[in-house]
Formats: structure tokens, C-alpha cells, sequence
């Protein structure tokens, strides 16, 4: 099958699997008697002719290293994940599947030197492409949502100025690895590329301005996922 037919197919399984909850339950019964063999288990249960489905979610933190005119502060963040996996015939690549939505907080301090913070808070489904190799899945991951930006204390650290900002356009590709340390339990690193660009609005008594905002970041995260 050409890898192109495969993605085709594994499209047409999962929405089958939506549409048919009970046939693809159907297909993952163990027989009475039997139980699945520990030894040389991948970290997700075995699949039949149907992918396995299962949940998972994810909980990370790292660092925003800026991309773009917007500064040179490094930002700390907090990010989560709940997502749903579904994973294809072992050592295949591309075989596994994650699709699910991702919230994101990140706060920038003393941005250019103003003494002013900005936080970010996104919101944005995504789809983790794995390559499953025993317990190491290395993947691709893109997505695309929502940055909600606030300035911070600006009032206090520049009296009278007021910053209004938008919510604006993300999107988010990069690259990372799950190193799974039990069948359910991972570690994961990631690194990605996070669009994130306005125009907000500075106001100053009767003064006001329009100036582009470019918080382009390069987003490296690091933290522990579970497999239910």
C-alpha cells in the first residue's frame, strides 16, 4: 500500500470508527483466557484490523525563545494537552496518530526594554504524526488556533498609557519525541515554531497609535504525557 493510500485509509478507519463505535469495540475484544504479553509491548495496546483508539493527555513547560523583532526576552510557559491516539501497525512511519487540542500560557517580561509584560494565552487543535519504534516515537506536529495577548501593568510602569490588543492568528509546526518509560507513562521534549503577530492599539490620554506587533516565537518544551 503506497503511503499515500495509507493515510487515505486510516482517514476512512477513523471516521468509520466515529460513526460505528460498537464494530471497532467489537474488533478489540480478547478473547476469554487471554491476556495481552507484557514482553516487547509497545506503549499503546495492540491493534487488530481496526487502529487502536485510546486517550491521552500531556502536561509541559518550557521556554519562548523570540523569532522576531518583538524582543529579546526569553518567555516561560505553561502548556497542556488532551488529545485522542491512534496507533498503526508497529516500526512504520507515520503509523501513529494524535489529534486532540492543545492550551497554551506564555508570559514575556520587559518586552523591548518598556519595562512591560506581555502574556499569551493560545488555544489550538493539532495532529502529532508518530513513527513508533518499540518505546521511542519520535513525530511531526502542526497546528492552528487562537493567541489571546494582554499587556501587563502597563498603566504602573508608564502612567497614563494603555495598550488594547487583539486576539490573533497562530499557527505552530516543529518536531519532538515521547521516550516511554512505562506502557502508559512518557517523557516528551518538543521543539516548534509558533506564529503569533497583531497590530495593537497604544493610547496615551487623547494620543493613540497603531504599531504591528511580531511575537513570533521558537517554543522548547519539556514534561511527561500519559497513554490511557
Amino acid at each position: 500500500m503506497r503511503y499515500g493510500d495509507a493515510i487515505i485509509f486510516r482517514l476512512a478507519v477513523f471516521l468509520s470508527m466515529l460513526a460505528f463505535p460498537s464494530l471497532a469495540i467489537a474488533n478489540h475484544e480478547i478473547p476469554k483466557g487471554h491476556s495481552p504479553s507484557m514482553s516487547g509491548s509497545s506503549p499503546y495496546p495492540t491493534a487488530s484490523f481496526f487502529p487502536k483508539q485510546t486517550w491521552g493527555i500531556s502536561i509541559r513547560g518550557g521556554s519562548a525563545l523570540p523569532s522576531s523583532s518583538f524582543g529579546n526576552d526569553i518567555g516561560y510557559m505553561i502548556n497542556g494537552q488532551l488529545f485522542y491516539a491512534i496507533q498503526g501497525p508497529p516500526n512504520t512511519i507515520g503509523g501513529d496518530w494524535n489529534i486532540g487540542i492543545a492550551f497554551q500560557w506564555t508570559r514575556h517580561t520587559n518586552v523591548k526594554d518598556t519595562k512591560i509584560d506581555i502574556e499569551v494565552f493560545t488555544l489550538s487543535p493539532f495532529l502529532e504524526i508518530h513513527s513508533r519504534f518499540n518505546r521511542v516515537s519520535p513525530y511531526i506536529t502542526v497546528g492552528a488556533g487562537i493567541n489571546i495577548n494582554a499587556a501587563k501593568d502597563e498603566g504602573a510602569q508608564k502612567p497614563g498609557l494603555d495598550i488594547e490588543m487583539k486576539p490573533s492568528f497562530a499557527f505552530k509546526g516543529g518536531a519532538g519525541i515521547d521516550l516511554f518509560l512505562t506502557d502508559h507513562l512518557a517523557l516528551n521534549v518538543e521543539a516548534a515554531w509558533k506564529l503569533n503577530e497583531g497590530a495593537p492599539k497604544f493610547k496615551a490620554g487623547t494620543l493613540s497609535a497603531i504599531q504591528n506587533f511580531d511575537a513570533n516565537t521558537v517554543d522548547l518544551l519539556a514534561g511527561l504525557r500519559f497513554i490511557f
